[in-house]
Protein backbone atom coordinates (compact mmCIF):
# COMPACT_ATOMS: atom_id res chain seq x y z
CA UNK A 1 0.00 0.00 0.00
CA UNK A 2 2.91 2.50 0.67
CA UNK A 3 5.78 1.15 -0.96
CA UNK A 4 6.23 -0.97 -4.04
CA UNK A 5 8.35 -3.65 -2.70
CA UNK A 6 9.89 -3.43 0.65
CA UNK A 7 13.02 -4.99 -0.57
CA UNK A 8 13.95 -1.87 -2.77
CA UNK A 9 16.20 1.16 -0.92
CA UNK A 10 14.67 3.24 -3.42
CA UNK A 11 11.02 2.67 -2.47
CA UNK A 12 12.06 2.51 1.69
CA UNK A 13 13.31 6.24 1.38
CA UNK A 14 11.03 7.22 -0.37
CA UNK A 15 12.85 7.99 -3.81
CA UNK A 16 11.03 5.57 -6.09
CA UNK A 17 8.88 7.76 -8.45
CA UNK A 18 6.18 5.08 -8.46
CA UNK A 19 5.27 4.78 -4.77
CA UNK A 20 6.59 8.19 -3.32
CA UNK A 21 2.46 9.29 -3.31
CA UNK A 22 1.04 6.36 -2.76
CA UNK A 23 -0.01 7.55 1.03
CA UNK A 24 -2.07 10.67 -0.57
CA UNK A 25 -3.33 7.95 -3.32
CA UNK A 26 -4.15 5.54 -1.00
CA UNK A 27 -5.30 6.56 2.08
CA UNK A 28 -5.62 10.38 2.08
CA UNK A 29 -7.91 10.31 -1.03
CA UNK A 30 -10.17 6.83 0.48
CA UNK A 31 -11.18 9.29 3.60
CA UNK A 32 -14.97 9.73 3.01
CA UNK A 33 -14.86 12.98 5.85
CA UNK A 34 -11.67 14.03 6.44
CA UNK A 35 -13.49 17.19 8.59
CA UNK A 36 -14.95 14.24 11.44
CA UNK A 37 -12.85 15.05 14.69
CA UNK A 38 -11.73 11.90 16.13
CA UNK A 39 -8.95 11.40 18.97
CA UNK A 40 -6.46 9.38 18.96
CA UNK A 41 -3.08 9.10 20.80
CA UNK A 42 0.10 10.09 20.64
CA UNK A 43 3.83 9.83 22.06
CA UNK A 44 5.31 13.37 22.49
CA UNK A 45 8.73 14.68 24.22
CA UNK A 46 7.38 17.30 26.74
CA UNK A 47 9.08 19.25 29.54
CA UNK A 48 12.21 16.56 28.51
CA UNK A 49 9.53 13.58 29.16
CA UNK A 50 8.03 11.24 26.80
CA UNK A 51 4.48 11.11 27.40
CA UNK A 52 1.29 9.50 25.50
CA UNK A 53 -1.08 12.35 24.86
CA UNK A 54 -4.42 12.53 23.62
CA UNK A 55 -5.60 14.53 20.89
CA UNK A 56 -8.70 15.44 19.48
CA UNK A 57 -8.96 17.06 15.76
CA UNK A 58 -10.15 16.28 12.41
CA UNK A 59 -9.30 13.38 10.69
CA UNK A 60 -7.26 15.23 7.76
CA UNK A 61 -4.91 16.47 10.74
CA UNK A 62 -4.36 12.73 12.11
CA UNK A 63 -2.90 11.84 9.11
CA UNK A 64 -1.71 14.68 8.19
CA UNK A 65 0.68 13.92 11.17
CA UNK A 66 1.12 10.52 10.22
CA UNK A 67 2.25 11.39 6.70
CA UNK A 68 5.17 13.44 8.69
CA UNK A 69 6.33 10.00 10.14
CA UNK A 70 5.78 7.87 7.43
CA UNK A 71 9.05 8.65 5.59
CA UNK A 72 11.56 8.42 8.80
CA UNK A 73 9.60 4.98 9.55
CA UNK A 74 10.26 3.39 6.28
CA UNK A 75 13.57 4.22 6.53
CA UNK A 76 14.03 2.73 9.47
CA UNK A 77 12.20 -0.48 9.15
CA UNK A 78 14.29 -0.59 5.92
CA UNK A 79 17.74 0.23 7.40
CA UNK A 80 16.65 -2.53 10.65
CA UNK A 81 16.13 -5.47 8.11
CA UNK A 82 19.15 -5.08 6.35
CA UNK A 83 21.41 -4.56 9.10
CA UNK A 84 19.71 -7.71 11.09
CA UNK A 85 19.83 -9.89 8.30
CA UNK A 86 23.64 -9.25 7.86
CA UNK A 87 24.11 -9.93 11.73
CA UNK A 88 22.15 -12.98 10.74
CA UNK A 89 24.70 -13.87 7.99
CA UNK A 90 28.17 -13.36 9.73
CA UNK A 91 26.31 -16.00 12.62
CA UNK A 92 25.78 -18.46 10.08
CA UNK A 93 28.78 -18.44 8.18
CA UNK A 94 31.23 -18.00 11.29
CA UNK A 95 34.33 -20.40 11.03
CA UNK A 96 37.54 -20.19 12.12
CA UNK A 97 38.77 -17.35 10.22
CA UNK A 98 35.49 -15.60 10.81
CA UNK A 99 34.14 -14.88 13.57
CA UNK A 100 30.87 -12.60 14.61
CA UNK A 101 30.59 -11.17 18.23
CA UNK A 102 27.63 -8.71 19.53
CA UNK A 103 29.02 -6.78 22.85
CA UNK A 104 27.01 -4.40 25.04
CA UNK A 105 27.02 -3.46 28.53
CA UNK A 106 24.29 -5.00 31.16
CA UNK A 107 22.84 -3.66 34.03
CA UNK A 108 24.95 -2.74 36.98
CA UNK A 109 24.57 -5.18 39.57
CA UNK A 110 24.24 -4.23 43.00
CA UNK A 111 26.25 -6.40 45.64
CA UNK A 112 23.71 -7.40 48.01
CA UNK A 113 23.91 -9.22 51.29
CA UNK A 114 22.10 -12.09 53.15
CA UNK A 115 20.80 -11.11 56.25
CA UNK A 116 22.04 -7.85 56.13
CA UNK A 117 20.46 -4.88 57.85
CA UNK A 118 17.82 -2.74 56.32
CA UNK A 119 20.24 0.65 55.96
CA UNK A 120 22.60 -1.25 54.25
CA UNK A 121 20.39 -1.45 50.96
CA UNK A 122 21.18 2.58 50.89
CA UNK A 123 25.20 1.46 50.35
CA UNK A 124 25.57 -1.35 48.33
CA UNK A 125 28.51 -1.48 45.93
CA UNK A 126 28.09 -2.08 42.54
CA UNK A 127 29.97 -4.12 39.45
CA UNK A 128 29.34 -3.44 35.92
CA UNK A 129 29.22 -5.96 33.46
CA UNK A 130 30.45 -5.76 30.04
CA UNK A 131 28.49 -8.80 28.56
CA UNK A 132 29.93 -11.02 24.70
CA UNK A 133 29.05 -13.46 22.34
CA UNK A 134 31.11 -15.04 20.20
CA UNK A 135 30.06 -17.37 17.24
CA UNK A 136 32.53 -19.49 15.81
CA UNK A 137 33.18 -22.54 13.49
CA UNK A 138 30.49 -25.29 13.43
CA UNK A 139 27.71 -23.24 14.75
CA UNK A 140 29.37 -23.02 18.04
CA UNK A 141 29.51 -20.03 20.84
CA UNK A 142 30.08 -18.96 24.17
CA UNK A 143 29.82 -16.04 26.23
CA UNK A 144 32.53 -14.12 27.98
CA UNK A 145 31.32 -11.60 30.76
CA UNK A 146 34.09 -8.91 31.91
CA UNK A 147 32.82 -7.89 35.36
CA UNK A 148 34.49 -4.64 37.03
CA UNK A 149 33.86 -2.11 40.02
CA UNK A 150 34.43 0.48 37.10
CA UNK A 151 30.74 1.82 36.66
CA UNK A 152 31.81 4.48 34.28
CA UNK A 153 30.79 2.08 31.11
CA UNK A 154 33.42 4.41 29.08
CA UNK A 155 35.66 4.15 26.55
CA UNK A 156 38.36 2.77 28.19
CA UNK A 157 36.18 -0.24 30.03
CA UNK A 158 35.08 -0.73 26.52
CA UNK A 159 38.68 -0.81 25.01
CA UNK A 160 40.01 -3.18 28.40
CA UNK A 161 37.61 -5.70 27.74
CA UNK A 162 37.66 -5.79 23.70
CA UNK A 163 41.13 -6.28 23.99
CA UNK A 164 41.45 -9.20 26.38
CA UNK A 165 38.47 -11.08 24.43
CA UNK A 166 40.55 -10.14 21.10
CA UNK A 167 43.60 -11.48 22.85
CA UNK A 168 41.69 -14.60 23.77
CA UNK A 169 40.33 -15.60 20.27
CA UNK A 170 43.68 -14.91 18.18
CA UNK A 171 45.38 -17.13 20.57
CA UNK A 172 42.62 -19.72 20.03
CA UNK A 173 42.42 -19.58 16.67
CA UNK A 174 45.32 -19.79 14.89
CA UNK A 175 43.91 -18.52 11.59
CA UNK A 176 41.49 -16.15 11.99
CA UNK A 177 41.39 -13.00 9.73
CA UNK A 178 38.29 -11.25 10.62
CA UNK A 179 35.95 -10.03 13.16
CA UNK A 180 32.72 -8.85 13.29
CA UNK A 181 31.76 -6.90 16.70
CA UNK A 182 27.89 -5.32 17.00
CA UNK A 183 27.26 -3.64 19.67
CA UNK A 184 24.15 -1.27 20.39
CA UNK A 185 24.36 2.48 19.25
CA UNK A 186 25.13 4.09 22.54
CA UNK A 187 26.98 7.42 22.04
CA UNK A 188 29.31 7.00 25.37
CA UNK A 189 29.83 3.37 25.02
CA UNK A 190 30.47 2.61 21.53
CA UNK A 191 29.02 5.36 19.20
CA UNK A 192 32.16 7.94 19.27
CA UNK A 193 35.61 8.86 18.09
CA UNK A 194 38.04 7.28 20.20
CA UNK A 195 36.30 3.93 19.74
CA UNK A 196 37.03 4.10 16.03
CA UNK A 197 41.29 4.89 16.83
CA UNK A 198 41.19 1.94 19.36
CA UNK A 199 40.10 -0.16 16.73
CA UNK A 200 42.72 0.57 14.10
CA UNK A 201 45.31 0.29 16.79
CA UNK A 202 43.97 -3.13 18.21
CA UNK A 203 43.22 -4.54 14.70
CA UNK A 204 47.09 -3.72 14.11
CA UNK A 205 48.24 -4.80 17.99
CA UNK A 206 46.50 -8.21 17.42
CA UNK A 207 46.81 -8.22 13.64
CA UNK A 208 43.39 -9.21 12.63
CA UNK A 209 40.89 -7.21 10.21
CA UNK A 210 38.26 -5.53 12.97
CA UNK A 211 34.83 -4.76 11.04
CA UNK A 212 32.61 -2.54 13.73
CA UNK A 213 28.69 -2.80 13.13
CA UNK A 214 25.72 -1.11 14.69
CA UNK A 215 22.67 -2.30 15.13
CA UNK A 216 19.57 0.12 14.00
CA UNK A 217 18.30 2.48 16.54
CA UNK A 218 16.41 0.64 19.34
CA UNK A 219 16.84 -2.88 17.92
CA UNK A 220 20.22 -3.82 19.30
CA UNK A 221 18.68 -6.70 21.92
CA UNK A 222 20.03 -10.05 21.36
CA UNK A 223 21.82 -13.02 23.27
CA UNK A 224 23.93 -10.76 25.21
CA UNK A 225 21.17 -9.56 27.06
CA UNK A 226 20.25 -12.90 28.45
CA UNK A 227 23.95 -13.78 29.56
CA UNK A 228 23.82 -10.50 31.52
CA UNK A 229 20.52 -11.48 33.12
CA UNK A 230 20.94 -15.25 33.43
CA UNK A 231 24.27 -14.22 35.50
CA UNK A 232 23.05 -11.83 37.77
CA UNK A 233 20.03 -14.46 38.25
CA UNK A 234 22.62 -16.89 39.24
CA UNK A 235 24.58 -14.83 41.42
CA UNK A 236 21.43 -13.72 43.19
CA UNK A 237 20.51 -16.98 44.25
CA UNK A 238 23.31 -17.67 45.52
CA UNK A 239 23.63 -15.24 47.70
CA UNK A 240 19.61 -15.22 48.89
CA UNK A 241 20.21 -18.88 49.64
CA UNK A 242 23.55 -18.70 51.67
CA UNK A 243 26.01 -20.46 49.28
CA UNK A 244 28.32 -16.85 48.97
Amino acid sequence: MLVCDEQEEKCMFSCCHLCSHNFDNNIMKNVINPTKRIQWFQWVLQDGKTKKIEFNDAINQCLLTLKEKIEPFLSHVFIKRQQAAFFEKMKIISNDEIICIQVDFSENFRLCMQNAVQNSYYSQDAVSLFTTYVWYAGGGGESFVYISNNLTHNKYCVNASIDNLLEQLTQRFQYLQQIHIFPDGSSQQFKQKFLFRNVCRLSQQHKVDLSWHYFATSHGKGVVDAVGGTLKRLVHRAITSGER
